[in-house]
């Protein structure tokens, strides 16, 4: 003889209800309806290779698990990204989408995670040893002379990294 269970058919129904939905149990979706993106390292070949969006997707994923050393860094790569996309290429487009990247991937986040986040960023750009060091880790092994320049006048706009020296 078969018993029904309750509490059994109740979490079925729950869960064909979210799968009915369009949900899962394992992905977090986007805004954009993709999944969310971990928080990945940073290694010098990522400075160049991942577009800014992608670090800025990075940035959210490393501050919701409370990774803010690893979320500084990427906003840091992703403005200079923008901001060198604006030198090379002046102009409404490159100038609004450094501005509105940002802004789009912080509005997935709460106010106490943003807050807690820019208090992080601070200390990391006001403490000269770990400017010189995230300054030091974004550079791009570019032979095109003019490249590197532009990528660094960025650097120094956007971090002022033209004082600092490794320590």
């Amino acid at each position: 003889m078969v018993t029904a269970n309750p509490a059994g058919f109740v979490t079925c129904c729950l869960l064909s209800l979210l799968l009915l939905a369009g949900c899962t149990l394992t992905e977090h979706p986007t805004a954009a309806g993709e999944p969310l993106v971990g928080c990945a390292d940073i290694s010098p070949a990522s400075v160049g290779s991942i577009t800014a969006e992608r670090h800025y997707e990075y940035m959210v994923s490393c501050i919701k698990n409370q990774q803010f050393s690893q979320a500084s860094s990427h906003y840091a790569i992703a403005g200079v990204q923008t901001w060198h996309d604006y030198l090379t290429s002046p102009g409404s487009v490159s100038k609004e989408r450094h501005q509105a990247e940002l802004r789009k991937q912080l509005a997935r986040l709460s106010d106490k995670e943003k807050r807690h986040f820019w208090d992080e960023l601070n200390i990391v750009l006001r403490d000269e040893k770990r400017l010189a060091g995230l300054c030091a880790m974004i550079t791009l092994p570019e032979s095109n002379k003019r490249a590197k320049m532009l990528w660094d006048e960025a650097k120094n706009g956007y971090l002022h990294c033209e004082n600092q020296r490794v320590f």
